[in-house]
């Protein structure tokens, strides 16, 4: 009980504070491959996988937001406007735009699926691990979070995914990279047995105008629970 109120007044502190707060955030990506490409034994293998690496490693992403809302996407340069052959496989790799309501409790990923325009829907539902760890990105103080978040494999194997991230209260916005959220703070790094994303830079508005959020509305509807069926796994 003592630690679901600690919680809970954790997120209303948050909220009460990040009424006029509103700005941007640059992450950058780092994919590990490393256990993955032991794992095969064919020299190809190991050939593509490093060619992925290499594709992914270094992409920029930006996340928008202001008190209530977000989209996330990836920064367009000169370098990845091209997608490499191998980029294409989608290891690591995100696409479109996510959009983040937390008062409506929802996400719309807007991508392309098969040569068509798709918006995919899913509600807010995360079970964070709050933990004791602390550390400093920057100039912002950090403290640690775990996610397990479990799943089937291609063999119908259950499986957990761990994803551990540092989020600053400093910045009491509950939003992150990609679909992570509901902290109580700005995710600065997440990681995976992937890779990471991890915050570069980080621009919070000096006035009391918070920037508008476009909300994506061009696309076919999908749940994220109808488009798992169809496809028959994540993407």
């Amino acid at each position: 009980m003592k630690k679901i109120l600690i919680i809970f007044l954790s997120f209303f502190t948050c909220y009460s504070f990040s009424q006029e707060i509103s700005g941007e955030v640059t992450y950058k990506k780092v994919l590990d491959l490393g256990k993955l490409k032991a794992s095969v034994d064919d020299s190809k293998s190991k050939a593509l996988l490093a060619k992925v690496q290499e594709e992914n490693q270094g992409k920029q992403y930006t996340l928008t937001f202001n008190a209530n809302e977000s989209t996330y996407t990836r920064l367009k340069t000169v370098q990845n406007d091209a997608e490499g052959a191998f980029t294409k496989l989608n290891l690591g790799n995100f696409k479109g735009v996510l959009y983040t309501n937390m008062q409506d409790n929802e996400t719309i990923h807007q991508k392309e699926y098969l040569g068509e325009l798709i918006l995919v829907k899913d509600s807010i539902n995360y079970n964070w691990e709050l933990l004791n760890e602390t550390k400093k990105i920057g100039k912002y103080n950090c403290q640690k979070a775990l996610l397990k978040i479990k799943y089937a494999d291609i063999n119908g194997n259950s499986k957990v995914r761990k994803v551990v991230c540092w989020y600053t209260p400093d910045i009491p916005v509950p939003f992150g990279p990609e679909k992570f959220n509901s902290l109580p703070g700005l995710i600065l790094e997440l990681s995976t047995s992937k890779g990471a994303v991890v915050a570069t830079e980080i621009t919070i508005s000096n006035t009391k105008e918070l920037l508008e959020i476009k909300k994506p509305k061009k696309g076919k509807e999908f749940s994220e629970k109808n488009l798992m069926t169809r496809q028959g796994r994540y993407f």
